[in-house]
């Protein structure tokens, strides 16, 4: 399949509501290059979904497996850094802060009106967040779980691979 088709198909598939796309370099029969696009969906949009796959790549099939989310509760803020306005995302998992994540767009925007360099101004923009947020972030990274999933929340999504060529 042409690189070009990958990313428009990835697109497409965003757009009719996967949650997540990416691809996987892999090696297919007579070790041939190829890749591997995986979606996940919501349950009940695997057919649809499907069909984009097939229709956009030529893949001669799909499959599916069901798969548990974790999900953290999440939420975003705006906070002032040297005057301009940074889009910080935040999540939580049992009452505790995971993850404070600056928006990347936002930020250079702020960076590019206040002078400070983007790094700094990301590091501020989180330090700020936390301080409105009241609490510490165990994960600057933003994995937003903990890892313990007992009495977590889950939800069930579908995960649809298409066979590249």
């Amino acid at each position: 399949m042409r690189p070009e088709l990958v990313g428009h198909t990835c697109g497409l598939l965003r757009a009719a509501g996967a949650l997540e796309v990416w691809t996987e370099p892999v090696y297919m029969k007579k070790d041939r290059p190829g890749s591997v696009l995986h979606a996940l969906v919501v349950p009940g949009s695997e057919v649809a979904l499907g069909d984009i796959i097939i229709s956009e790549t030529g893949s001669l099939g799909v499959r599916r497996q069901l798969k548990q989310r974790v999900i953290a509760e999440r939420g975003t803020l705006a906070v002032t850094v040297g005057g301009a306005v940074v889009s910080v995302k935040w999540g939580r998992h049992r009452g505790r802060i995971t993850s404070v994540t600056p928006e990347y767009d936002s930020a250079a925007v702020a960076a590019a009106a206040t002078g400070l360099p983007i790094r700094e101004l990301m590091r501020q923009a989180t330090e700020e967040a936390h301080r409105v947020l009241g609490d510490e972030a165990d994960d600057d990274e933003g994995n937003g779980s903990d890892g313990d999933e007992a009495d977590s929340p889950h939800h069930e999504h579908s995960q649809a691979q298409g066979e590249g060529k």
